[in-house]
């Protein structure tokens, strides 16, 4: 009987210690934020679900929940976790702070800005909650808070290179270079790697005109992320600058090529590559190169056929090839787009002096003197037909008013000496 008792106690014992243990809750909350580290997140859920399952009011599990949506990029279910969570928590930090962020990468920076100030009252020590709360007073124009926020954040210790941008980004704004360039270099030093930081000091050096600084931090973002559309689309701006339109056109062509269709920087290129051939035409008309310029109008007006100002250009660059038909189609076009184009009626105007239809001519310079009185062109081309009709009087007046109106404007200094030597020519011949 002995026997028959110790071996059933024997097996009782063998078979209970190889049962599992019954994971709890907490088990699974810790688990869950170890897949978290390794971005299992899936799997984190998972276990966030095990835990609420087994433990309806445990605001950890809500919170890790809400982390692991937060990392998917799944903001409106991490808003209703962390909101769960604080409802069991009110006191706790952490879930307003979390709620913060879900609300900040939806735009919603005023709500982003409310939970991170509760976090702080909560916890006056939790430095990213003044990261946080920093970051959403920069991007809604609140520079002096971000700058406090982001400063309180390093002074409890926080080294963070988005803190330094978000620091730097609203001295930028505020004005105050040495800080920004001091803070985005810092971001550099801390996170090498991280394209946004040459980004924004790119930014900033073109702001205060330092281009060639500009332009080799936006060629390191490029560098850093080959696939981020804003780096060559300030690098482009800063080329355009430059008057170095060959890489603008470049670099505004490869934004199109990959910025993501309907997003702002597709639309900023794309008005910046038509802007760019315009200059780049008026440029090689400079330089007496007629047909490369033409090809660059025709190039401006392929990507944007309502540019009225593309048109007239190529229409005044046919005019000075002798190609007036072409030109006073060009000129029509550009007046239908924009009917208070002064230029376009200068172009116009000249066309039919070229085709021998003067009274048209003389009609339309009227009528671009009409729209634009300060249009020293208009006044310069009226005057030469008039001469060329022998109408002497009002050829010797609009000259004048070519002097009159060119006098404060740049580039037209040869061509006011002319007009003075031809009015002294033509009043010789009263």
């Amino acid at each position: 009987m002995m026997v028959t008792l110790l071996f059933f106690l024997l097996f009782f014992l063998l078979f209970s210690s190889s049962a599992p243990a019954q994971k709890t809750a907490e088990d699974y909350i810790k688990q869950g934020f170890s897949r978290l580290d390794a971005q299992q997140y899936d799997q984190g859920i998972a276990d966030a679900n095990k835990a609420i399952e087994l433990d309806p009011k445990s605001v950890r599990a809500y919170y890790l929940r809400g982390l692991a949506y937060f990392w998917k990029g799944q903001y409106d279910q991490t808003i209703v976790d962390a909101t769960k969570a604080k409802e069991l928590d009110p006191k706790w930090a952490s879930a307003y702070y979390l709620r913060g962020w879900a609300y900040f990468w939806k735009d919603q920076y005023d709500q982003a800005i409310a939970d991170a100030t509760k976090a702080i009252e909560l916890d006056p020590k939790l430095a990213r909650a003044y990261h946080l709360r920093g970051k959403a007073c920069c991007r809604n124009g609140q520079g002096d808070q971000a700058i406090a926020d982001a400063t309180k954040a390093i002074e409890l210790g926080l080294k963070d290179a988005d803190l330094y941008r978000v620091r730097g980004l609203a001295y930028s704004w505020n004005d105050q270079d040495d800080q920004a360039f001091a803070d985005f270099t810092k971001a550099i030093e801390l996170d090498p790697k991280n394209a946004d930081s040459y980004n924004e000091r790119g930014s900033a050096y073109s702001r205060k005109g330092r281009y060639d600084q500009a332009i080799a931090d936006f060629s390191k973002a490029i560098e850093l992320n080959p696939k981020w559309a804003e780096p060559y689309n300030s690098r482009g701006n800063a080329y355009f600058t430059k008057h170095q339109y060959d890489q603008a056109i470049a670099d505004f062509t490869k934004v199109l090529e990959i910025a993501p269709k309907e997003s702002p920087v597709i639309w900023a290129a794309s008005g910046m590559l038509v802007e760019t051939y315009v200059k780049r035409g008026e440029d090689r008309n400079l330089a007496g190169k007629n047909d490369q310029a033409i090809a660059d109008f025709t190039k401006a007006i392929e990507l944007d056929p309502k540019s009225a100002e593309a048109y007239c250009l190529r229409g005044d660059t046919y005019f000075f090839k002798h190609q007036y038909d072409q030109a006073l189609a060009d000129a029509n076009k550009a007046i239908e787009l924009d009917q208070k184009s002064a230029k376009a009626y200068c172009v116009r105007g000249s066309a039919y002096c070229g085709k021998g239809q003067y009274d048209q001519a003389i009609a339309d310079l009227k009528k671009a003197i009409q729209l634009k009185e300060d249009f020293p062109e208009g006044h310069l081309r009226q005057a030469m037909i008039y001469e060329g009709l022998n109408r002497n009087k009002e050829a010797i007046e609009s000259y004048r008013n070519f002097i009159k109106y060119a006098s404060s404007q740049m580039g037209y200094g040869i061509l006011i000496m002319k007009a003075e030597k031809k009015i002294s020519e033509l009043e010789k011949q009263k």
